[in-house]
Formats: C-alpha cells, sequence, structure tokens
C-alpha cells in the first residue's frame, strides 16, 4: 500500500505540472481490470474510488469526455469498493457526461 501511495502522490505532482497523459498512465495501473490481476496494488482499497474519480477528472481535462464517461460507468459497474463520496462523484460525472 506505501507504493500506491507514492504512486498517487507522484500522479498529484504531475497533474500539477500538467502532465496529465502521464498522470493517467499510473492512475490505470493502480486499478485492477480483472478480478484475478496479481498485479494490481490497490484491489480491495477504500482508496480505490479516488483513484477512479482522478482518472475521470483528468481525462475530462484532456477533453476526452467519451472516454471519461466509460470510466466512469465501469468504475460503478464493476467495482464494489467504490462507495460513499466517491460513488456520488462518479455518479456526478456520468449525469453531467452522458448529456447529448
Amino acid at each position: 500500500a506505501i507504493a500506491a501511495d507514492i504512486i498517487v502522490w507522484g500522479c498529484r505532482l504531475l497533474e500539477r505540472e500538467g502532465e496529465l497523459d502521464m498522470a493517467l498512465h499510473y492512475l490505470r495501473l493502480l486499478v485492477p481490470v480483472q478480478s484475478e490481476s496479481p498485479c494490481r496494488l490497490l484491489r480491495g482499497s477504500s482508496r480505490l474510488g479516488a483513484v477512479h474519480v482522478r482518472i475521470v477528472v483528468d481525462l475530462r481535462h484532456l477533453r476526452r469526455p467519451r472516454e471519461a464517461l466509460a470510466a466512469a460507468e465501469r468504475a460503478l459497474d464493476e467495482q464494489a469498493e467504490v462507495a460513499g463520496a466517491n460513488r456520488l462523484a462518479l455518479e456526478a460525472a456520468v449525469r453531467r457526461l452522458a448529456v447529448p
């Protein structure tokens, strides 16, 4: 979990410097793609929801709304660990991005 914390802090610095593509790459490394994926750092963590929210926000800032919508929907569908304020933020993002 310490490695995941370091990656998240590094992503915050990259975002601050405007390196959103690079931050997005590292954030996606933290998200489990499949339940049997052994190399994902945050599987089962309560911080996983915050990482999903950061991915959606970075995609919106990169002007990639379709990808942001897909990422938010995937996070809500696949991740039971996403709860509380992060779930609300993702639901709000879906409502905002789903507008035609």
